[in-house]
């Protein structure tokens, strides 16, 4: 089955029906359709606990057709292209406003706020996927690449438990949704593709990493509501199936990410890319991709007052092109690519200066109120990132690393 035809069929499934063998499959493979599917579960527990109307005709009226809906649906044999087009706009009213309503007026109390450490740690979060991506930037080598997904795929999993115990719900879906795209296409990928010698050595810490990886979001899980539990759930599943992938030598699954303007996933994503990209040509455009969503973000952060992440980002700018750009192209042979190819190399060479060129066009014209934070990235770009701040797999670390980092991996440089 298709997504669009699978997610069709959620849409208008009662909570207790059984799923067709056909959809079950799909959802076993598509971790896309099983993050809907989450959602929607998440979505029928949250309508349970909304109090029930006095008006019993219009509570009838409204069941009637919500079942007239279901008949409506189409069957497995049956074109479902205008059907899923106008499940589709359903289902993104459903989702931007029903969800976020419900998760916010059923799981926080009333008129209460994120608390600021939470900004700082979302905030602190994402300077370390940042670097994640730096350092798959920088790099080639499948050591050093598999390291680094084993440190990016930690960091999610250390997330995902944040989003849990704060009952932040989308952050714990998207989140569960990278972890498995990270250890079941980019750890197991990398993996795969060592050499025979350097697998027997790494592949078995990481399969005991993923097995405490499963252990550890156990207690979890059982602790929280089943909507969340059921979350959580996936990501044990997904630790699960890369380490039987792992112990096979079985390839790495497809892809099931894509880009978003969210900043984390289209870190992730461009990441994976670049772990299983060795053209240097398209590693730059990989970067070039991140440098264009970098400016708008900076664009956005100062238009928000936020100067502080604004700087951080101009600095981040500067380190993608510098090391993920421009590094790469050093790296392509001009005359030994075809004419199209060169014309992309030459455009990619002036990306830099025209990155620039946009923040400085905006800061002449911006108002007072974010030209302080347009200064301050554009300042950044200049710098790069401060003297102190550790360069991606640069350096000596202090002691054994994080938990999911096997002996195996920590020697490899």
């Amino acid at each position: 089955m298709k997504c669009s035809a699978v997610q069709t069929w959620l849409l208008g499934m009662k909570s207790s029906e059984v799923l067709p063998d056909e959809l079950r499959r799909h959802l076993d493979t598509c971790q896309i359709c099983r993050s809907e599917k989450q959602q929607l579960d998440l979505l029928n527990e949250l309508f349970a606990q909304l109090p029930t109307s006095d008006n019993s005709q219009k509570r009838a009226a409204m069941l009637q057709k919500l079942d007239s809906t279901r008949q409506q649906r189409p069957s497995r044999r049956t074109s479902v292209s205008r059907y899923a087009a106008v499940a589709g706009l359903a289902a993104a009213i459903l989702l931007s406003f029903t969800f976020g309503w419900l998760v916010r007026n059923l799981q926080q109390p009333a008129g209460s706020v994120p608390p600021r450490s939470h900004v700082s740690d979302e905030t602190d979060f994402m300077k370390k996927i940042l670097e994640h991506h730096l350092a798959l930037a920088r790099t080639t080598d499948p050591h050093k690449q598999l390291q680094t997904l084993s440190q990016l795929a930690d960091d999610l999993r250390l997330e995902a438990e944040k989003a849990a115990q704060d009952s932040r719900v989308n952050d714990l879906v998207r989140i569960a949704s990278l972890y498995d795209s990270v250890v079941r296409h980019g750890v197991v990928g990398r993996a795969f593709v060592l050499p025979a010698a350097d697998r027997q050595t790494v592949v078995g810490p990481i399969a005991r990493q993923l097995q405490q990886t499963q252990h550890r979001l156990g207690p979890l899980a059982e602790q929280a509501v089943p909507a969340v539990a059921s979350i959580i759930t996936t990501m044990q599943e997904s630790a699960k199936a890369a380490q039987s992938r792992l112990r096979e030598a079985a390839p790495a699954e497809p892809l099931n990410i894509s880009s978003s303007p969210e900043i984390v996933t289209t870190l992730v994503y461009h990441g994976l890319l670049l772990a299983n990209e060795e053209d240097p040509l398209l590693r730059a455009e990989h970067c070039s991709d991140v440098a264009d969503s970098l400016v708008r973000w900076i664009l956005q952060a100062s238009a928000e007052g936020d100067a502080e992440m604004a700087s951080e980002l101009g600095a981040f700018l500067s380190d993608v092109t510098l090391i993920g750009i421009e590094e790469n192209l050093s790296r392509v042979e001009p005359e030994k690519i075809d004419i199209p190819s060169r014309r992309r190399f030459e455009e990619l060479k002036q990306k830099a200066n025209k990155a620039k060129e946009v923040l400085q066009q905006n800061l002449e014209r911006a108002p007072k109120s974010a030209q302080f934070g347009l200064q301050r990235a554009l300042e950044a770009t200049q710098r790069g990132r401060p003297a102190g701040r550790q360069q991606p797999n640069g350096g000596k670390q202090k002691g054994k690393g994080p938990p999911f980092l096997p002996p195996g991996l920590r020697k490899k440089r």
